[in-house]
């Protein structure tokens, strides 16, 4: 069976359980054992963290970003599109 099958059945079995369907059914269901299916949980959540760390650094990234213009007299002003006038009266 090719790794893009795995992956498809994985995906399957991980929405699935998300859904509030047993392990034990499913495992029946595609026949692999619980085993199989808690290794294939267990990849799919640490490929999660990896993606949410990612995501929690950037984000902390455009907050620090944002703060340091937030100080700024002309942060409105400087918006294209924006009729703030002179902000520093």
């Amino acid at each position: 069976m090719g790794a893009c099958r795995i992956e498809e059945r994985m995906t399957y079995a991980l929405r699935l359980h998300d859904l509030g369907v047993s392990v034990e059914t499913i495992c029946r269901k595609l026949g692999i054992s619980r085993r199989t299916f808690y290794v294939w949980k267990g990849k799919h959540d640490t490929a999660l963290m990896a993606r949410l760390k990612v995501i929690e650094e950037e984000n902390q990234k455009l907050r620090q970003d944002a703060g340091a213009a937030a100080g700024t007299e002309r942060t409105h002003a400087d918006i294209p599109g924006t009729d703030y006038g002179d902000i520093t009266q």
